[in-house]
């Protein structure tokens, strides 16, 4: 169980990274070598990291600072469309990774969304369903199809979830769930109260 004080945590299996309110970081072994140096030794009078998130199955990675400014290797049309959210003043509260090089879906801290590439069939269908609305906090993205969203009202939704994570989603219940993140060869990280 983890802190409240954990502001983001991003996993892909090999690696886990988290960031604390307070701008400490602490991560495993196995984090992409950019992101790594990214963090690594960096001043405390540079703006904290504020969002974090690793690729699935190589070595994409993005870190936003406080002051808005991100780092990161992935794909160009990525590039543009946190350059365009920085214009506009946005900041990001979660970014998932797809399984493709150039698939990603983004949550910003006012809501809003966006997505590109080939999302998991169940979490397009399911954005349609809720009209398109700008009210998200939180999202995630497994390398085999798993997903996991959360509203800003605690309201959560999942699909292509693995048989030992519904189980342990059951045992604690559903109302405790906050995050879900998942990595390769089926292992999850699960974030409750």
């Amino acid at each position: 169980q983890f802190d409240e004080k954990c502001d983001c945590i991003s996993t892909n299996g090999t690696a886990t990274i988290m960031l604390f309110e307070g701008g400490g970081t602490c991560w495993t072994g196995g984090l992409p070598k950019g992101l790594h140096s990214a963090l690594n030794g960096r001043q405390s009078t540079l703006p904290r990291a504020t969002c974090v998130a690793i690729g699935p199955r190589d070595e994409r990675w993005f870190v936003q600072f406080a002051d808005g400014s991100c780092k990161g290797s992935y794909s160009d049309e990525l590039h543009e469309d946190l350059k365009d959210a920085l214009k506009a003043g946005r900041r990001v509260a979660t970014l998932a990774f797809g399984g493709e090089y150039a698939t990603y879906f983004i949550v910003y801290t006012d809501g809003g969304w966006g997505y590109r590439g080939n999302v998991p069939s169940g979490l397009k269908e399911l954005m349609e369903k809720r009209q398109k609305r700008a009210d998200l906090e939180a999202v995630s993205w497994g390398p085999d199809g798993e997903w996991f969203l959360k509203a800003k009202n605690g309201r959560w939704w999942s699909g292509g979830l693995p048989n030992n994570l519904d189980s342990r989603i059951s045992q604690l219940g559903r109302q405790r769930v906050t995050l879900m993140l998942f990595g390769a060869d089926d292992t999850w990280l699960l974030r409750y109260t």
